[in-house]
């Protein structure tokens, strides 16, 4: 059963496309029979979302894709299949490219530098170090964070209000310098219960919800900084709240992490088949996470390592200079400590 609502006639041929792929999907004989085993899914919302990146694994353009799987979402309503968390699911955009960019890290001392309070600052240097998105930091519990080693490290469960379902869940980590802070800001509210929300606002509440203002937040922080150009054409700023993210990857990767490291820290969700299969299979130990993450973590401080300079100019050997970065490396990592 499918209502067609005043559609025209090729958006309804699209749609019973769609539904015409994702039964081919299913290996079903008929419509009817799709939607009975996908009832009998024990994953709905996974079964759903993994039929829309086939798709695009298929070389579907945005827009196909974007109207088969509208259709089959008209389809599933019409024929009453519940439980399915929509929010979760790769979303088919059509957009023009914005020209955004990341920022140096001597912007980013200025903007978390001028007239920010700990919170804020707490919050846009996790998001930094974590590759996390605003949205998901919003929603952190206190019992999500703890030390490891001279690092931190952060779990994002599934749930309501995050782009993974109940019982699936992901790690990343954040640098010496943002734990610092982060520890900074939590030590001034006291005596705080694990299920408290890891960023509060005044009052105590989550921030969840709060996404709007905390960008609106972000706005402030880089007009105070002088650096709220807009991208031509739009009313984006170049150096919008989401750019934290892609400063996360593409210093990461840079840095030589293993990409599929990167993308399981930033939450990403394959899109191949055969990427699929490497996320079932992916296991690595957390000592294993670490060593990736320090080949980044001193390209992702962004304060620690701002005096540094000054040290390339010494008269230093080649082997000599590798000595002092393995010995600052081991410092970091509290493995070695200098005492008078």
């Amino acid at each position: 059963m499918l209502q067609r609502e005043g559609k025209s006639v090729e958006t309804l041929r699209r749609y019973l496309e769609g539904i015409q792929t994702f039964t081919e999907y299913m290996k079903a004989e008929s419509p009817d029979i799709a939607i009975e085993k996908l009832r009998g899914s024990s994953d709905i919302t996974e079964k759903l979302d993994q039929y829309v990146n086939s798709l695009i694994a298929k070389g579907f353009t945005p827009i196909n894709t974007k109207a088969h799987w509208f259709g089959v979402k008209k389809w599933l309503a019409a024929n009453r299949v519940n439980g399915i968390d929509y929010a979760y699911i790769t979303r088919p955009k059509v957009a023009g490219c914005i020209r955004d960019r990341i920022p140096t890290k001597d912007e980013l001392r200025r903007i978390l530098s001028n007239k920010i309070t700990l919170r804020d600052k707490a919050f846009f240097i996790v998001a930094t170090s974590s590759g996390l998105r605003v949205g998901t930091l919003a929603t952190l519990k206190v019992k999500d964070y703890k030390p490891i080693e001279e690092l931190g490290m952060i779990t994002v469960e599934g749930g309501p209000n995050r782009k993974l379902p109940n019982g699936k869940s992901f790690l990343t980590f954040i640098t010496s310098e943002s734990r610092k802070v982060l520890e900074d800001y939590l030590s001034t509210r006291g005596t705080v219960d694990p299920s408290a929300p890891l960023f509060a606002k005044d009052d105590g509440e989550p921030m969840s919800g709060y996404v709007t203002n905390i960008s609106r937040q972000w706005r402030r922080l880089i007009r105070r900084a002088n650096l709220s150009r807009k991208i031509d054409g739009h009313a984006f700023c170049e150096l919008h709240a989401h750019v934290l993210r892609k400063y996360f990857q593409t210093n990461c990767k840079l840095a030589g992490c293993r990409p599929d490291f990167v993308d399981f820290w930033m939450g990403h969700h394959p899109v191949r088949q055969e990427e699929y299969l490497n996320n079932s299979y992916f296991r690595p130990s957390t000592e294993q996470h670490l060593t990736e993450y320090r080949k980044a973590a001193s390209t992702l401080a962004i304060f620690e390592m701002a005096d540094m300079a000054s040290i390339t100019e010494l008269p230093l050997s080649e082997s000599e200079w590798q000595g002092l970065k393995e010995l600052l490396s081991l410092m970091k990592q509290g493995k070695v400590t200098i005492t008078q």
